[in-house]
């Protein structure tokens, strides 16, 4: 009997746990807009343009770069529906693409950022 209440309540505390994991910043708030922001990238600067409305990200798009072609740019070309999809700047990277990804995530956090410091004015 001991051992089915323990393991019951193991279960439980399990679900709850698994029950607030996989959130997204879709409750984060944003003046809606578009926001610029870059990056230090492999090759240079990465700059991208994220447009949000108040509680998504709606596009983002790289507007400058200059990574190696083939590796650098499968982030810059894959990269950005990710965040769309995802509603964050928090995606896992392109494997061998690691400081393209890291750049392109850096700058888009940066919009989301300047996003909402717009909202709390």
């Amino acid at each position: 009997m001991k051992k089915s209440l323990i393991i019951a309540i193991a279960c439980i505390a399990l679900l709850g746990a698994c029950a607030t994991t996989g959130k997204t910043s879709s409750a984060a708030v944003y003046a809606p807009g578009e926001y610029s922001a870059s990056a230090d990238g492999m090759d240079g600067e990465i700059q991208v343009k994220v447009t949000v409305d108040a509680s998504k990200i709606l596009s983002v798009v790289v507007v400058k770069q200059n990574e190696t072609e083939g590796i650098g740019t499968v982030a810059v070309e894959k990269l950005p529906a990710e965040f769309v999809k995802a509603n964050s700047a928090k995606i896992d990277g392109i494997a061998g693409a690691t400081i393209s990804s890291n750049a392109l995530k850096g700058a888009v956090e940066k919009a989301l950022e300047q996003a909402k410091a717009a909202a709390q004015h």
